[in-house]
């Protein structure tokens, strides 16, 4: 059974790659860790120290820091902080974690292809500290909430919300946890667990996978059969409107409109629906719910990014072209902020202007002129124009 145990904990390991879950270290049931850190500079350092980590490939900083023994006992233990009578499926479970556990690399292979993990809020809600990630790859964006406590001198991550799911991973594992020992059999959970839960954590499963095979009728039929008291669970409504996203408007909207109603100023959903925004060409409604985003996370200037990209798709190129200077002013480093200036200035003719961003890319990345013939073939108007043939002769 231990054996059975440990393929089940590095099984969750490597589907929640996906939502980068992964974790290590033995359980223990000792005393709550405490959340009393004295100075904020120690909390902004420590935030720093891990982007800076992570960015210059090493993932033993981040590793380090993070609790297992406290985040495996939110994964297994009651809401009466008693472990559930699970036999030796625990010793097996936690073991399978802990050899799976390297989140500090999984983040950098996230990233290792001009992605990006930065540090970009700390703030306290109820006495305890957290920060704030962003996460940028070729597949869109994705933000990570670490919430902290310190122990003996460390500071020490203990769980972490990620906006695509909509809840804490302690959450997400404890679900899959207790999938699991439904499979295994009732008789070995113990008379605390509730049937119809666990019912409903398998019906769910059943939805995502059929979600995951494109089946998107059928996984609509199967998540209407879910009891409503889990379906109002909002890893139940995010599903509920990636699934609608591709039936119809009316469906989508509906789901939309019900996530709000139970979850209002959520920031996952502001998040989870600009995908859906864009993709039906509902570019305002997209760019309101990145404003709410910004406005929940305290300002983060890479929105200006995704802002200036859909006033471009709008054909507004001078509120494109406002957000990538705002972009470019807040992150210098942020290459495809200039690229996508370039593209509004060509719409708009602004040679000159074209000119300087040009010269700011060359000192700022290194850049040959001859890559511009490359990078603008689009605008054969503008690589004819006496302004760039006096530019690349300079």
């Amino acid at each position: 059974m231990i054996k059975v145990c440990n393929a089940v904990g590095r099984l969750i390991c490597s589907v929640l790659f996906l939502f980068l879950l992964v974790w290590y270290k033995a359980y223990s049931t000792g005393e709550k860790p405490g959340i009393k850190i004295t100075q904020n500079e120690e909390v902004i350092e420590f935030a720093q120290n891990i982007e800076a980590s992570l960015e210059n490939g090493n993932p033993s900083y981040f590793n380090g820091h993070f609790d297992m023994d406290s985040f495996i006992n939110k994964i297994i233990m009651n809401e009466e902080g008693k472990l559930y009578d699970a036999n030796n499926f625990n010793e097996g479970f936690v073991s399978g974690l802990r050899e799976s556990f390297d989140f500090g690399s999984t983040i950098i292979g996230q990233v290792s292809h001009g992605g990006s993990y930065s540090f970009i809020k700390y703030y306290e809600k109820d006495s305890i500290p957290h920060i704030v990630f962003r996460l940028f790859n070729i597949n869109g964006i994705n933000y990570h909430d670490f919430e902290l406590y310190q122990k003996d001198n460390d500071i020490m991550i203990v769980d972490m919300y990620i906006y695509l799911s909509g809840e804490n991973m302690s959450t997400t594992f404890h679900r899959m946890y207790l999938g699991f020992l439904y499979s295994i059999g009732k008789s070995t959970i113990g008379r605390r667990m509730d049937d119809n839960y666990l019912e409903s954590v398998i019906q769910y499963t059943v939805v995502k996978n059929t979600y995951n095979k494109g089946k998107f009728k059928k996984a609509y039929r199967k998540f209407r059969r879910i009891p409503d008291k889990f379906k109002k669970e909002k890893i139940c409504q995010i599903m509920n409107i990636q699934i609608s996203f591709h039936l119809s408007d009316k469906k989508y909207m509906k789901a939309i409109d019900e996530y709000m109603s139970l979850y209002p100023d959520d920031p996952s959903f502001y998040l989870v629906s600009v995908d859906g925004y864009i993709l039906h060409e509902r570019y305002d409604e997209a760019i309101q719910s990145i404003d709410s985003l910004d406005r929940q996370l305290g300002s983060d200037p890479f929105l200006d990014y995704l802002r200036g990209n859909l006033y471009y798709e709008m054909d507004d190129y001078e509120k494109a072209g406002r957000a990538y200077k705002n972009l470019i002013k807040f992150m210098p480093d942020f290459e495809l902020g200039y690229l996508s200036l370039l593209g509004v200035l060509m719409e708009e003719y602004e040679y000159d202007d074209a000119i300087t961003v040009m010269d700011m890319m060359t000192y700022n990345f290194n850049m040959y002129k001859e890559d511009f013939k490359m990078f603008l073939g689009n605008y054969p108007q503008f690589l004819e124009s006496e302004e760039f043939t006096s530019w690349m002769n300079n």
